[in-house]
This record gives C-alpha cells, sequence and structure tokens, in this order.
C-alpha cells in the first residue's frame, strides 16, 4: 500500500512528482504503483520513493530506476530531458543543509607549530615539505623522472603475491597482528562497531610495505594486501594524535613524547625512515589525479573540489578529483588468485573507477551492494576519454603524507582541447536520458555552498593563468587544502610545463 503523500516544500522534488504523475495519467491512466512496479522491472520500495518521496529522501538512482520507469510510460525524448533535468535538481536540492560548525583543526593548520614539529622530525635533505604558491604542505614528494611520465604503473614494485587480506571487520582481538601497536586495537574496534554503509565500509586495499629509491631516479613502492578500517586506525590517526598534540599551542613544535603511537612507530621502525617503511602499520596506499583543462584565453583550470561531509577524513577540505584509495575489489578469498592480483594490482584501474565515480556520480564502485565495475575500461565514460586525441595521462610521482605517514601516487590528466568539458557533458547528458551516467559529482564532493560550514566558499577549479601560476589563492590555504592535493598539484605542474611548452615557475620546477 503507497504511503500518503507528502506535503513538499517547492523546489525539482515536488515538480518531478507532479510530472511523472502527469506521464502516468497520460500513458497509464488507472495503473497502480505496485502495477508500474511489475512492468518497469523496478521494486515497489523504489516506485514509492519516486512518487511518494518525503522531504529528506534521497532519490534511487538515474540509470538503474528512472529509465526503466520512462520505458514503461513510453516517454518521448522531450519527457526524458524534461525527467532527468527535474531528477538532476531534485537530488541536489533534497541534500539537507549542513548544520556543522568548522572544525577546530583548522586552527592548528593555520599555524606554524605542526610543520616545525615534522621538519624536526624528518630530515629535511631527504624529506622537504612541499612549497607550492606561498603554502606549506606537511606532505614530501618523489617526482617521477621524465623516462616514466607515460607509464602510470612506474610506481609499482612486486606484486603482493600468496598474501592473504586480514579478515573483514574482524571482532576477535587475539587476531591483531603482534607487529602492530597493540594499542591501536580499541581504535579498530570503534570503527568496526560503527559498521557499514553505501558511503563507508571495511573494504580491501593495497597497503604500504616498504618504498625503495631507484638509482636513477623515481621509486618503488611494495604492497600488501589490507583492509580500510585497519588503515584509518593505524596510519590517519596519526594525523589526529599530531593535530590534537597542537590545539592550544599552534605555533610550538611539540616532541615525541607527546606522539605517543608515532613515538612507538618511530622506535619500531628506525626513526625517520618509517617514511619509506610500511611495517607495523597497514596504511592504504591511494591514488590522485589532478585534471588539468586548457581554457580559451590560454590558461587553464585544476579541478579542485572541496570533499563533503559524508567522507572520512578531511571532511569540506579541498582535494584533486578524481582521487581515492587503491584498492582492488573484494576478492572471493582472503588468499586471491594470481589472476585476480595481477588484474587488480593496476593504477590505471584505480583511475578509471574514480574517474567514473566521482565525475559521473557512479556508486556502483562505492557502494559494496551494487553492481561491481570489473571492466572500468570498457564503461563508456573511459572509452570517450580515450578516444579524445587532446587527452593524456601521465605518472607524476609518488607523495608521502608526514601527517599520516601513508603514501599516494600522483597521475596528471591533461586535456588540451579547451572544448572537452563542454562536449561530454552535452554527451553525457544525452546519453543519461537513455539510462547512461550524467556528467555530475559524486556525493564525496560538496555541491552547494550551504554543503559547507560558515565561512568556507564553494568552488570547483582552481583557475591559473598562462605562467601556470594561480589567478588568486583561492582554495590553496593550508588550513583548507588537503596536503595529498598541494603535492599533487606540485608535481602535475612539473609534467604539464614539459608537454605543453608553457613557462615553469622555478617553485613548481622538480628539475
Amino acid at each position: 500500500m503507497p504511503r500518503a503523500k507528502a506535503e513538499l516544500p517547492a523546489g525539482g522534488h515536488r515538480e518531478l512528482r507532479d510530472f511523472l504523475e502527469e506521464l502516468q495519467r497520460k500513458r497509464a491512466a488507472g495503473t497502480t504503483e505496485d502495477q508500474l512496479a511489475r512492468r518497469s522491472g523496478l521494486s515497489s520500495k523504489t516506485i514509492s520513493r519516486i512518487f511518494n518521496p518525503r522531504p529528506g529522501d534521497t532519490l534511487p538512482g538515474w540509470p538503474s530506476s528512472f529509465c526503466s520507469l520512462l520505458d514503461t510510460l513510453k516517454a518521448t525524448e522531450d519527457e526524458r530531458s524534461r525527467c532527468h533535468a527535474l531528477w538532476t535538481r531534485a537530488s541536489i536540492e533534497n541534500t539537507p543543509s549542513l548544520r556543522e560548525k568548522p572544525s577546530d583543526v583548522a586552527a592548528v593548520l593555520r599555524g606554524s607549530g605542526y610543520l616545525e614539529t615534522l621538519r624536526r622530525l624528518y630530515d629535511q635533505d631527504r624529506f622537504p615539505l612541499v612549497e607550492l604558491f606561498g603554502t606549506t604542505a606537511p606532505i614530501c614528494v618523489f617526482p617521477a623522472p621524465p623516462e616514466e611520465w607515460s607509464n602510470v604503473e612506474s610506481a609499482l614494485g612486486r606484486l603482493p603475491l600468496d598474501k592473504p587480506f586480514p579478515t573483514r571487520l574482524e571482532e576477535d582481538p587475539h587476531k591483531w597482528p603482534k607487529d602492530y601497536n597493540p594499542d591501536a586495537w580499541r581504535r579498530y574496534a570503534k570503527e568496526v562497531a560503527k559498521g557499514e554503509n553505501n558511503r563507508r565500509w571495511d573494504g580491501p586495499t593495497w597497503a604500504f610495505d616498504r618504498m625503495r629509491i631507484q638509482p636513477g631516479g623515481g621509486v618503488r613502492i611494495d604492497c600488501v594486501p589490507g583492509r580500510y578500517y585497519r588503515s584509518l586506525a593505524t596510519s590517519e590517526y596519526l594525523d589526529e594524535e599530531l593535530t590534537n598534540a597542537h590545539k592550544g599551542r599552534e605555533d610550538q613544535p611539540v616532541d615525541l613524547s607527546r606522539l605517543p603511537h608515532r613515538n612507538w612507530l618511530h622506535r619500531a621502525g628506525c626513526g625517520d625512515d618509517i617514511v619509506l617503511d610500511g611495517r607495523r602499520r597497514n596504511a592504504a596506499v591511494s591514488v590522485a589525479a589532478t585534471v588539468m583543462l586548457a581554457t580559451e584565453d590560454g590558461g587553464y583550470q585544476i579541478m579542485l573540489t572541496p570533499r563533503s561531509q559524508d567522507v572520512a577524513t578531511h571532511r569540506f577540505f579541498n582535494h584533486v578529483i578524481p582521487s581515492g584509495i587503491f584498492q582492488p575489489l573484494e576478492p572471493p578469498g582472503l588468499v586471491p588468485s594470481s589472476a585476480f592480483v595481477e588484474r587488480e594490482f593496476n593504477v590505471e584501474r584505480t583511475f578509471h573507477r574514480e574517474f567514473i565515480e566521482e565525475l559521473y556520480d557512479s556508486e556502483e564502485y562505492a557502494d559494496p551492494g551494487g553492481r561491481p565495475i570489473y571492466l572500468p575500461h570498457e564503461e563508456p565514460e573511459i572509452e570517450r576519454l580515450r578516444a579524445e586525441n587532446k587527452a593524456k595521462l601521465y605518472y607524476t610521482g609518488v607523495s608521502v603524507n608526514l601527517m599520516t605517514l601513508r603514501p599516494e601516487i600522483c597521475l596528471l590528466l591533461l586535456i588540451t582541447d579547451p572544448t572537452w568539458l563542454a562536449r561530454e557533458r552535452k554527451r553525457a547528458d544525452a546519453l543519461a536520458r537513455q539510462g547512461g551516467r550524467p556528467l555530475k559529482y559524486g556525493w564525496e564532493i560538496a555541491q552547494r555552498p550551504r554543503d559547507l560550514p560558515p565561512g568556507l566558499s564553494l568552488g570547483h577549479y582552481l583557475t591559473l593563468d598562462r605562467t601556470l601560476n594561480p589567478v588568486g589563492q583561492a582554495g590553496l590555504q593550508s588550513d583548507i587544502l588537503v596536503p595529498n592535493a598541494a603535492a599533487a598539484i606540485r608535481l602535475a605542474l612539473t609534467v604539464a610545463a614539459a608537454k605543453t611548452g608553457l613557462p615553469a615557475n622555478a617553485e613548481h620546477t622538480d628539475a
């Protein structure tokens, strides 16, 4: 039995419901919602969410839900376009406004104390902090040599063969690895107790084992199988510990005695070599791509977007997209086959999935209950990208965030055709009306000004002039910029300058 109609505020959601009910009257008069569900192949719950939304309800995904319904209602092309426009508007409008106050972590990151602490802990000749357009970031980089730029798999070391994945959501403290800090178990158990949902789950990862600096330049990262919650408990916690130690003393450094978990790692991992040694923790490796889009005036725009309130770390901070954990799909067993490892231990594969997820709002890979994207290179969005002669993907190097001691593989997607974005948006929106994916940011990205705390402004691009210098400093302040974004942009600018022939500012030249 359908639930009673909700009084909806004026906006896209109410207009969408009214429009669909008009189609129902014209094409399927007298048809009940249950009958519509059976004819369209949708669940009754999905139909109810579409026709009887409540304020605060999220809409079901466009490709899987609306297109089969519109087929049943025999919608014309114009009607599909109208429905898609209303769905896009409603899906954004109906997200509740943010009521959260800014984090007091921002005050720490505006200070100089935490940076000085890291300088004292990690040899600045070996691991100097990144400088980007006047902003110092708590992260170091290992630029890729030019001969490796065209091979995005260059950073990968040995295949992690014949090694088991940790158990998902482990509840037995006796199975906590003996070489991890035993105090980290409590943090991990808290993550397990929170459970999982379609935006947060204890998925498999490729975790940092060792990083080897090559004689001719560049690095190689050896990995082991890991789990996301273990990374939160043993690696991301280092960031929280460091910022907490500097609250109230933002401009003063602290010593290791105030950082017990980091102190334990340093003692166990031989001092600052812990930057290159990932043992005794489960630090998930990640992948970050800087997307640089040519503009009509000869400059570039970098996709630099604020993270949403739903992400696990760095909420509301600006980050390059697409970016995400370097991870395989859930393996069929704890000890995966060689074929599984060879297929999934692949940087480009991760980039493709993240590209679809973050720029086309696809939750197939993000949602553990959805249809996994097994062959991302065959998805239409990736096939269109590969067909663009003026869109090239490069490997730019590796960064290590010294706050988390977690490495990231950095890429550059350089698009030198200033018409690409407008053309791609038009193509994607046209295909979306037939069941494809619209060009729409995913859930990890804040999309409206009211999605951010007071005092933060919404922007989705960093604009660069013809010399690859920023037009203003919007989004680059240390208290709203993910350190990994600073490193990824820093590395990308070196490669972009070489590939485009544009002059490179000395600040972003690694020669």
